[in-house]
Parts: C-alpha cells; structure tokens; sequence
C-alpha cells in the first residue's frame, strides 16, 4: 500500500473500527488456539502406529521398490517378488489397490527396458559397422531418439556409441548409460539417496515402534494438558478483566470524571493506524460544561509514508523504491493532520454512548526540531473546538478533511507542514491546581478565589496584569469600579505588531459563564476600539460561550488558567466551587 492510499483509509479505517466499540475491545482477544486433540493422530496399539508410519513413508516415495532396480541388474518374476520390502509394500502402497495389477505393470515396462537392452547390445555387438546396415534397422522411436542424443546424425551417434563399446568396461558404461536412461523414462526421475533413507527410517521403525508409540503418546498429551492449562489461565483473566470493564461501565454511567478521561484515552490508544507513531496525548474532563480537552501529539514529516511507488528494473534485475516528491510529501502530511483530528474527535463521540460529553477541544501539537536554534520543540499547530450535536450530523466518510476541518471553525495555518505555531483554543495546564467539584485542595493559608469579595477580586485581577504586561513595558491603567462601563483594567500594549488597547473584565462566578457575558465583552471591545478583550472568571465557560469566542479578538480564561497565572507570578490561591456555593447558600439562609 503506498502513501496516499493509507492517507486515504485513516478515517474509513477509524469509522470501521469503531463499530466494535470500546467495551467490546477492551476485553482480552479470544482464546483461538485450538484444541491439539483435534490433530492427534489416534492409535489404540503399537502395531496401529507402525502401519501408519510405514504408510507415510511409502508414501514419500511409493515406487521405491522400482528404485531398487536403479542401482541392481534388472530383476526377474521370482527376484520381484522377493524383493527386500516386498511385503511392506504390498500392503502400505497408496496409489495401487490390487499388488498383482501393479506388478504386472511394472513387470511390462521391466520386460520393455529389457527388449531395449537387447537390441543395444547386438548393435554394439555387431562386426560389420556401415550405415547402410545401421539404417535399415527398425529401431523404437524412443530409443533412436535416445541414440541420435550423441550426435546431430543418427547414424554418427551410434558410430560414438559402437567405438566406446569395443572395451569392456566401455560396454558395461554404455549399458548403464542406456538402462538408467530407461529407468528414469519409464517410472520417472528417482533418488537412490532418498529410498535408502527410506529403508533406514522403516528399518529403525521396525526395531523401536513400541517406544516411539508410547513417546508420542506422551508428547500428546503434554500438548493437551499444556493447552488445557493456558486455557483455564485464559479464562481467569478475561473474568476479571470482565469485572473490571463491569465497574468501569458503572463509574462512566455515574458521570465520574476520571472514568471518562480514563475511557476516551484508552480510546485514542488503541486506535490502530496503516502506518507507526508514537501515541502520546493528555486529556482532560471539565464536569461543569461537559467539555474534553484532548492534547494530541501527531505524527511528524518522519512517520508519514514517503513510497509513491515500486519499480523492477530490468537491467539491474533488483526493485527500486520511489519516493514523493517533497510538494506531495507536504500534501501528505496535511490530509493527514486533519484526518486524525477528526477521527479522533469521532472516536471519542461514538464511545461515548451515554453523551456525557457535549464537546471536544482537540490541540494538535508537532514534536520537532527547530532548524534554527537546534533545539527540541513542541509545537501547537492545529486546534479545534466542536459541539457534539453539530459533528455527528456530518457524514464522515464522505467528508473532504480540511474543507469539513475549516467548517467546524478549527484554527491552523494554511501549511500545516510548516510547523507554525498557534494558540489554543482551550489548553490543559499541566502545572496548576485544577478545580476541584468533589475534594478539597489544600494550600497553606490561601484563600478560596470563589468566596473573595467581588471588588477585592477585581482589585486582584488588575494587579496581575500589571505583573503579566510589566516585562513588556506595558502600561496598566486601572478603572474606577464603580464608573468602569464593565471595564476592570485597560492595557496599552507598545509592541507595534501585536499590541494596542485591551479590555479585562473579572467575574468572579461559582457558576457556569454563559454567553452573554462574553457578548458584552465583545460589545464593549467595540465601543472601546480596542484590539483584544480578555474576560477572567473564577469558573468556566459553556461550549456556547467558546464558540461565540471563535474567530473574535477574545481570551476566555477560566480558573484554572487563573491559577496558573497567579503561580507564574509567586503567588499561589485555590479556587473550591463546591465549598463556596455551600458557604454562600448557608449566609443567605
């Protein structure tokens, strides 16, 4: 298969397999060893086993009797039937039902090669050598072929074959020559080497066939009770890995978070491609919005394919691969980028059969080296952010991957290839501390950012942009909060590429932010003129509030990336929804 056909198969692949879905193939694979007694050769008796082998070995070679003939003088009637085997034969041959037919047979083509026999000799017996006398001899086709072999005339042929009988030992060869030439002829082209081993093997038989019977049989039934054994080990395990998958069904049905990570990551693993890579991804579950946060790291330039095709050269008798060129190669890897994202976020949708998760955020990042700097990177180049009810109305398997790409709104450079870096739509924090709906999260006298009055909180937000915007000589100008028209800060960023005006908001929610909030920002980026809007909130937002924010000049930071940046800047908080909805509802009641 060459490159553009695996490219081609990735999502019908995905789509195929995802028709056995996860819980099936998380099971171990099927015990498909089959039972040896199946293939046991059964024998009641020593002497059941010694017919058998000696049957097969017949069998190897069924005219070895007439092999015999091959190093002897022709036999007569009386020597045939005394010949060594004889008997064995008589009884083990395969192709011949009836002995005496297959003597007579035999006997008729013996009695042939004897007439040839006859007729040599008088010829190299003959006293008057002339080709006239050599000509009016009505010799078998068969044997003036054999005789013309020696020369392009035939009677030149027999002059090769009369002068090289005229010693004795040149007679004996001559006669040779011809009765071998008969005998492969007649019964075919026969190994003495291999008839001798025959004989040896059945000779051996012969003396030692009670042994060997009792050794197979103990060979047999080690196979058995080996098979029986792994069998039995078999079993156990897939019960408890049926237990397993048993308690992980429930803990997935209860919504339980670390269940579900657990499952869609198990997921993308075993997900099998036509081609080798690396599976290395994070995920990430937010219970509030019922969103899964996929970090995928994609295959890079070196694991694409690069055979187009195979061709046989004649001249040099060998295969030579050829390659794509670079131009394909880069077309290639795109179609392929957006083809694992897509049949990623598939994958995780169909397995989900509860719709526990209403959303995907999928960041495609590439692991490569920087040309330039010589150093290793990790490099964002993909991100998209898609609704569950909106993917699964598409048919994916007509779907032309960078257009249906490009539809869902996914953000990424028109060259994938190129390694450009872009920011995430919604990124995992991997180093700070994520909420926390169901356990506490101690920090050393903290407090919880969800139970900070909102003008404190505010106050908050504004002194850390003024460190976030401080090592770019940005300046921060800090809003009255009672006059600010929902502005909490405004920063002036001097870079002249990317800068300008930016607006914050900070709202410091227990719940879900919904889009009209991030509306208002957006409204308010208008009125202001500015160039970004970036709302802070102790909570996170629905899929409704990041779809609005695709395209858009907006930075929705939820808590944890709150978190995070207060770490980044020395200072460490916490944020417990569940304990600041609890204590909020106790003071008003």
């Amino acid at each position: 298969m060459n490159a553009k056909e695996i490219v081609k198969n990735i999502i019908i692949d995905g789509i195929n397999q995802s028709k056995e879905l996860i819980w099936k193939r998380l099971l171990l694979p099927n015990f498909d060893v089959e039972n040896p007694k199946n293939n046991f050769l059964i024998f009641n008796t020593p002497e059941d086993y010694k017919k058998y082998v000696l049957k097969q070995l017949f069998h190897e070679n069924e005219y070895y009797e007439r092999e015999y003939y091959f190093s002897n003088r022709l036999l007569n009637e009386v020597e045939y039937n005394n010949v060594f085997f004889s008997n064995h034969f008589k009884n083990y041959v395969v192709d011949y039902l009836d002995y005496e037919k297959h003597w007579k047979i035999s006997h008729n083509k013996i009695n042939k090669i004897e007439n040839y026999r006859n007729i040599i000799l008088d010829l190299i017996n003959s006293k008057l050598l002339s080709n006239t006398n050599f000509s009016a001899l009505k010799l078998p086709l068969k044997l003036k072929e054999k005789i013309w072999s020696h020369h392009s005339n035939l009677y030149e042929s027999y002059k090769i074959i009369w002068l090289k009988s005229q010693t004795l030992e040149g007679k004996e060869s001559i006669l040779y020559e011809f009765e071998r030439w008969w005998f492969y002829e007649l019964h075919g082209n026969f190994s003495l080497k291999n008839i001798l081993n025959i004989r040896e093997r059945a000779l051996d038989l012969e003396l030692n066939y009670i042994e060997k019977w009792k050794q197979l049989i103990d060979i047999q039934d080690k196979e058995y009770q080996e098979w029986i054994s792994n069998r039995k080990i078999y079993l156990k395990n897939q019960k408890v890995r049926k237990k397993e998958i048993d308690h992980l069904k429930q803990s997935y049905l209860q919504g339980n978070s670390d269940t579900i990570i657990s499952l869609c990551k198990k997921v993308l693993e075993i997900s099998e491609y036509n081609f080798k890579f690396d599976k290395d991804l994070e995920i990430d579950f937010i219970s509030s919005t019922n969103l899964l946060l996929v970090e995928y790291v994609l295959p890079n330039l070196d694991h694409i394919p690069r055979i187009k095709e195979v061709k046989y050269l004649k001249t040099k008798k060998e295969f030579k691969n050829i390659e794509l060129p670079k131009r394909e190669l880069f077309e290639i890897f795109d179609e392929t980028t957006y083809s694992i994202v897509l049949r990623s976020i598939y994958e995780i949708f169909i397995n989900d059969l509860n719709c526990l998760i209403d959303a995907v955020n999928f960041n495609g990042w590439i692991k490569s080296i920087n040309k330039a700097t010589g150093l290793n990177e990790n490099t964002c180049i993909i991100s998209i952010q898609v609704k569950r009810s909106d993917f699964m109305e598409i048919e994916l398997k007509n779907i032309e991957p960078k257009a249906c790409f490009k539809f869902f709104k996914g953000i990424g450079s028109a060259k994938l290839y190129s390694i450009t870096a872009i920011p995430p739509i919604l990124h995992i924090q991997k180093d700070d501390k994520r909420f926390v709906d169901s356990k506490n999260i101690d920090f050393d006298d903290t407090t919880n950012l969800a139970l900070m009055n909102w003008e404190d909180f505010e106050h908050l937000i504004r002194e850390l942009f003024e460190k976030e915007f401080y090592d770019i000589r940005g300046q921060v100008k800090v809003t009255q909060a009672s006059r600010d028209g929902g502005v909490d800060a405004i920063v002036f960023d001097p870079d002249p590429i990317r800068g300008g005006k930016i607006v914050i908001q900070a709202k410091r929610y227990t719940n879900t932010v919904g889009v009209a909030a991030v509306r208002d920002l957006y409204g308010t980026v208008m009125n202001e003129g500015a160039n970004k809007g970036i709302l802070v909130t102790t909570s996170d937002y629905g899929p409704d509030s990041y779809e609005f924010a695709k395209g858009k000049p907006l930075t929705l930071l939820n808590g944890g990336n709150l978190l995070h940046l207060l770490e980044k800047h020395g200072t460490k908080a916490r944020i417990n929804i569940k304990e600041a909805k609890k204590i909020l509802n106790d003071s008003i009641n």
